[in-house]
């Protein structure tokens, strides 16, 4: 996962007008822009807008041993249940200490294995198997136990797999053997030390695409033939994230009552050509792709699964965890309540630090943009371990 993607959707509006539901029902719907809910969901009125709990208690530690009510488990759905037995391919792949601790809280990889064993047995009835689950509540950055979820996604763009006068925009992989590598602004200059050298692994129609899916980390190319191929992450220039988004605003480019999501940003660059290069380049962050597997895969190795998927910070969630998170849901741009989802800790995020921010994997395409770009409010997280039996 890309560093920079939580911080562009932080600081992005909410661009998608209608979410009246949860994103469950999004994924579902064959219009993800406008789906009522099933069913109505009661206004929790003990919530500020932006999905904080009111007077919320201070917790005392980084974990807090919590009860949960069997009724608010969700169903084991068949795409959660593929990413529980993802899991179970992490934790047998991925290198970690057998022992994860922090403070006075400890939970081993065959902890992290028995929970997955314990909700794959239960696939029918969750709350049979509540039992012998314990839940224990992060803290947050606030220490009252608000966190703060926000959402990426997998780009699909046009490309070609060679320069033409429809596509001449470089997508470069990492180039190894160079030295010191440059800031954006040279590397997409007209005299880029890398150009024409082998680093291209494809060639897009305009720089922005480009630079939306280096702000993920990863995306999809669709060449004119139908042929669609993955490009993951190959590394960066290692310079520090800044926000188009924020440079924008700040410099008034935008008019008033115009928006900074990904669509508003392209109808920008459509009407202000001249300031295209300008406004990129305020980012000097440079993502390299290459050609690596035909999914997204997580830093834990293993495909991910839209909705369920988390970047964490490994230091305090391991990866290989499996979570219970309270994620929030939308009415007219507020938080109005919050949906109970099992979360899996596959990913980490060079902006996901300490115990107050997760970012959840949404999938690929505009779906999971649109899913992506609403999700920048706060919820609840529980890491959960298999109860001690007696």
């Amino acid at each position: 996962m890309n560093y920079s993607k939580t911080l562009f959707f932080a600081v992005i509006a909410c661009s998608v007008g209608c979410f009246n539901k949860s994103a469950e029902n999004l994924v579902a719907s064959n219009n993800p822009a406008c789906i009522e809910t099933p069913k109505p969901i009661p206004v929790n009125t003990n919530l500020y807008r932006n999905g904080k709990v009111k007077n919320a208690q201070l917790l005392s530690s980084v974990f807090n041993s919590s009860k949960i009510n069997k009724e608010k488990l969700p169903v084991i759905s068949p795409d959660l249940e593929e990413g529980l037995n993802q899991q179970l391919r992490l934790l047998k792949r991925y290198r970690q200490q057998a022992v994860h601790k922090v403070n006075d809280f400890t939970i081993t990889k065959r902890q992290m294995k028995d929970v997955v064993d314990i909700l794959l047995s239960s696939t029918d009835d969750v709350s049979a198997v509540s039992d012998y689950l314990e839940f224990h509540q992060l803290n947050g950055k606030d220490g009252k136990g608000n966190l703060y979820f926000t959402g990426y996604y997998t780009p699909t763009i046009h490309a070609n797999s060679h320069k033409t006068e429809e596509y001449p925009y470089p997508i470069y992989r990492y180039p190894k053997g160079f030295g010191k590598i440059p800031e954006r602004a040279v590397l997409d200059g007209e005299n880029s030390p890398i150009a024409n050298q082998g680093f291209e692994v494809a060639y897009a129609k305009c720089p922005e695409d480009i630079y939306y899916m280096q702000v993920q980390g990863s995306g999809f190319v669709q060449f004119p033939t139908g042929e669609t191929k993955y490009l993951g992450y190959d590394g960066t220039n290692k310079k520090k994230y800044r926000s188009i988004e924020r440079y924008l605003i700040e410099n008034k480019l935008i008019k008033k009552g115009g928006s900074v999501s990904i669509n508003g940003v392209k109808e920008f660059f459509k009407e202000n050509p001249h300031l295209r290069e300008e406004v990129l380049s305020y980012n000097p962050s440079y993502t390299f792709f290459d050609e690596n597997g035909d999914r997204p895969l997580g830093s834990g190795t293993v495909p991910l699964t839209p909705l369920h998927s988390i970047a964490v910070d490994k230091d305090i969630i391991p990866l290989g965890s499996v979570l219970l998170g309270a994620i929030p849901i939308y009415k007219d741009g507020r938080i109005i309540n919050h949906e109970y989802r099992f979360l899996l800790a596959q990913d980490v995020g060079g902006a996901i630090k300490g115990t107050g921010h997760v970012d959840v994997y949404s999938g690929s395409g505009d779906r999971g943009k649109d899913i992506a770009s609403q999700l920048h409010h706060y919820g609840k997280l529980w890491l959960i371990k298999p109860k001690a039996q007696t």
